[in-house]
This record gives structure tokens, C-alpha cells and sequence, in this order.
């Protein structure tokens, strides 16, 4: 019995001492996530170590107790929740500076000889569109899009669709994507994104659905700072 007890006890502090250094991890990510999102919604290095820790801790800890498991269950939601607060922030952002000018004003260049803004409100919307397939979250909605703002550069083709038309596609695309995010558990965030396969993935867990939202977000974030260079017009009435 004594030595039963004598080695019962590492094992204990051995267990105790993971335990500590999970929640340290786990509460650090969330704290430096934090800090990154309160800056400009979702900056360019948001896709960062709280993503890459979760996604470890997810993948490499199967063999704890469900005491130790649990730990990281609530800051994980806190943290995708924040990611998806800064992705409806930079869609509400965009879909505001697409209803402050007449129409016209949106067939300006960004800048002299760079794209249109009303390509760069199609290229933005193809991108969202893809997150569906890419997602394992259904079909794309445009398909056509894909040629039109993503694989050809602005002015390749003549016909493109009209403003108005762009803001229908957008909001559709936006309510499929709402409707199956709200859905989607922590679990869910941290499986793999469809154009990873399952063996890459177990030796890259950090390719999962959360990633390429992150992608999503901060390149938003990224066109939206070409766009505030659009000549001013005033706004419409």
C-alpha cells in the first residue's frame, strides 16, 4: 500500500503540473487575441499564436481527463466569437461604403491604373463565396464569379455585373454564411478546411476552418484600406 501511495503521488504532480501549464497557455493566447482585436478589427497578424495553440492543444491532447479538456472550452469560444465579430464588423464596414455613394462613383480606380472599386466589391464577394465550398459548408452560390473577380484581373471583361446586382449576390452569399457559422461548434472551427487533406492535416493542424476565416478577415481589411482612396464623391441622397 505505501508504495502504491509513493508512486500515485509524482503521477499526481505530473498531472497537476500539465494542468497548469495548459491553463497558462490556454489563458495567454486568449489575453494576446484580445489585445490584437482591440486594435483595427482584425489586423493583419491576427492569425497568430492563440489560433496555432488551440489547434495544437486540440489535435495533441486527446488523452487527457475531461476535467483538463474542458479547460480550454470557454476561451476558445470567446476567441472564435471574437474573430466572428471582427468578420461582421469588416462586412458592415464594406457594405456601408457601398451604399454612400451614387453608383457611378464606384467605377473610379482605387488609384491611377490599379482596379476598379466595383471589381474589388465583386473580388470580395467571389472570395466570401468560396468560403462555402471551401468550408464544407455547401456549393458555391456565384460560381461565375470566380472567373470574373478572382482568376482575371479588372477589365478583362467588359460584361460584369451591375452594382446593384453585386449587392444582391453580397447579401445572400453573407446570410447563407451567417446561417451556417452560427451553427458551427468549437469542433467544428478547428477540422480541416476542405483543400487539406487528412494527412497534411495531422502534420499541419493549424490548415482548419478558423484559419482561412482569419484570411478572410484581415483580407477584407486589406482591400478596404485601397478603398478609402477613392476619389470622394458626395454621398447620395
Amino acid at each position: 500500500m505505501k508504495k502504491l501511495k509513493r508512486g500515485i503521488k509524482p503521477l499526481f504532480f505530473i498531472a497537476w503540473r500539465i494542468f497548469i501549464e495548459i491553463f497558462s497557455l490556454v489563458n495567454k493566447s486568449y489575453i494576446y487575441l484580445q489585445r490584437k482585436l482591440h486594435y483595427k478589427a482584425v489586423g493583419r497578424d491576427v492569425r497568430c499564436q492563440a489560433t496555432l495553440f488551440l489547434i495544437r492543444y486540440n489535435s495533441k491532447q486527446h488523452t487527457m481527463s475531461a476535467q483538463l479538456n474542458n479547460t480550454a472550452v470557454a476561451p476558445a469560444e470567446q476567441i472564435i466569437s471574437q474573430i466572428l465579430t471582427a468578420w461582421n464588423t469588416n462586412n458592415s464596414r464594406m457594405q456601408a461604403f457601398f451604399n454612400k455613394y451614387e453608383d457611378a462613383a464606384y467605377q473610379a480606380e482605387v488609384a491611377p491604373g490599379r482596379s476598379r472599386a466595383i471589381y474589388l466589391f465583386g473580388h470580395l464577394i467571389a472570395s466570401a463565396d468560396g468560403l462555402l465550398p471551401l468550408l464544407g459548408l455547401g456549393n458555391s452560390l456565384y460560381p461565375q464569379l470566380e472567373k470574373l473577380f478572382l482568376t482575371n484581373p479588372d477589365r478583362t471583361f467588359d460584361d460584369i455585373p451591375s452594382l446593384v446586382e453585386l449587392k444582391g449576390y453580397w447579401d445572400n452569399v453573407n446570410s447563407a454564411l451567417t446561417a451556417n457559422f452560427n451553427k458551427m461548434q468549437v469542433q467544428d472551427w478547428l477540422s480541416r478546411h476542405t483543400k487539406v487533406s487528412e494527412e497534411d492535416f495531422a502534420k499541419e493542424p493549424h490548415r482548419n476552418k478558423l484559419n482561412v476565416l482569419l484570411s478572410r478577415t484581415s483580407h477584407i481589411s486589406y482591400h478596404m484600406g485601397q478603398l478609402v482612396f477613392l476619389n470622394k464623391k458626395e454621398p447620395a441622397l
